[in-house]
């Protein structure tokens, strides 16, 4: 609300939309992203303005491109104790690091909720482990789970943005679907471990968001590893909505010119605008 006080006059009770697309290919090394959507399409249909294109001015200033909500969850988080983490648990998962003295760090972990998702509907045929229920009679198994993080891309210092194949090396084929299911949320949660045991500081409180928050083994795993796990839910925030929200504001700061991402978030050489307007 108070950054969109800041618009100037003229846009004045416009509506827009920060529209990301859906993301079907993204590495950083290549400077390679694509999100498919039409936004021209979508400013058509609803009357609005629409900004989208969030990535590649970053990526064009070195950055990864991605993630790109660590300077929401900045926003959103100013009174909570630091060092605090926030941790998004989509398809992939990322990490948002606040210091005590304003610092930031930010990265994705590895894998999200994408490799379970794939596990369950392959071998249940089911969209995705609802509750946990197939997760918790499952066994993990820590030899796949430590081959699984011994590769380059868990070595990577963060900022480091990760593509959703970046992964596919995580082989649990040979386990019963309880076991591999069990095994893929404790891949999830160590990788998570690992990076954050990389900052300079352990955070005092770690906040969940993203459909993870829904699954009760990873949310179990991460309070075995961590003091204090809580969802975003306990700030009044919806984890099913808080990216769609990160995009709204991100389209707003595009309005006003001011950075998206910065070194800290992406690597970037700079603080970057980003996004393209069809307005």
């Amino acid at each position: 609300a108070e950054l969109l006080k800041q618009l100037p006059r003229e846009a004045e009770g416009t509506s827009l939309i920060g529209f990301h697309g859906h993301t079907i290919r993204h590495n950083a090394n290549e400077q390679l992203t694509l999100q498919i959507g039409n936004p021209w399409l979508l400013a058509e249909k609803t009357g609005m303005r629409v900004v989208s294109d969030f990535r590649r001015h970053d990526m064009a200033l070195g950055g990864t491109g991605g993630p790109l909500a660590p300077m929401f969850h900045w926003a959103l988080f100013p009174n909570a104790p630091r060092p605090t983490a926030i941790i998004n648990l989509g398809g992939v998962a990322n990490v948002t690091w606040l210091g005590e003295n304003g610092e930031i760090i930010a990265g994705d972990t590895g894998p999200g909720c994408g490799l379970l998702d794939e596990w369950i509907q392959e071998m249940a045929g089911l969209p995705h482990d609802k509750d946990g229920r197939i997760a918790e009679k499952g066994r993990v198994n820590l030899d796949i789970v430590k081959a699984a993080l011994d590769t380059p891309f868990f070595a990577k210092p963060l900022p480091r943005s990760a593509d959703r194949y970046e992964f596919d090396h995580v082989d649990v084929s040979g386990l019963s679907v309880e076991d591999g299911a069990a095994s893929l949320c404790a891949v999830t949660v160590q990788a998570i471990v690992q990076a954050v045991s990389r900052m300079p500081k352990q955070p005092a409180s770690v906040w969940m968001t993203g459909g993870g928050v829904h699954h009760p083994v990873i949310m179990r795993m991460m309070s075995e590893n961590f003091v204090k796990v809580k969802s975003v839910r306990d700030m009044n925030l919806s984890p099913d909505t808080l990216e769609a929200e990160c995009f709204a504001w991100l389209a707003v700061r595009h309005t006003l010119g001011l950075p998206l991402s910065m070194p800290e978030t992406t690597g970037c050489r700079e603080p970057a605008t980003g996004g393209v307007s069809t307005g």
